[in-house]
């Protein structure tokens, strides 16, 4: 077979056809969807399992992990659409999703942190008005 565009019936499919698993962890791999994200986003998406103990597990809200999940979805929708999770990528794209995935994990970082001071100063400010009400 010397020239492959002239090769007529079924052709073969690129992998990894059929497998969404496989594309969620290429993604992973290439810093899209952040690690901690694969499973959860497997279970529900792919899985199709309820949203409520899976953010109960991650210690989150329904709403937050709604949100994270619906990100994702347009995150791996634009990779897909550009070929990204199929093809090779450039060093270009790779240093450039690289780049976005550690500007999430930090802002992902400073949403908890500040959420743990708010909750430690709420539980002082409770500790404090127990103190004077006894």
């Amino acid at each position: 077979m010397d020239n492959l565009d002239h090769v007529t019936g079924p052709r073969t499919p690129t992998v990894p056809y059929g497998h969404p698993d496989l594309l969620v962890q290429r993604a992973v791999g290439l810093g899209i969807l952040d690690r901690e994200d694969e499973q959860p986003y497997i279970d529900i998406r792919l899985g199709r399992r309820a949203i409520e103990p899976v953010a109960a597990r991650l210690g989150i809200t329904v709403d937050a992990l709604r949100m994270r999940l619906g990100r994702i979805d347009t995150r791996l929708a634009d990779a897909l659409a550009k070929g990204l999770l199929t093809g090779v990528t450039s060093q270009q794209t790779t240093d450039e999703l690289t780049h976005q995935a550690v500007h999430r994990s930090a802002t992902r970082t400073g949403r908890a942190a500040i959420s743990r001071h708010i909750a430690n100063q709420r539980s002082v400010s409770a500790a404090a008005a127990a103190a004077l009400a006894a």
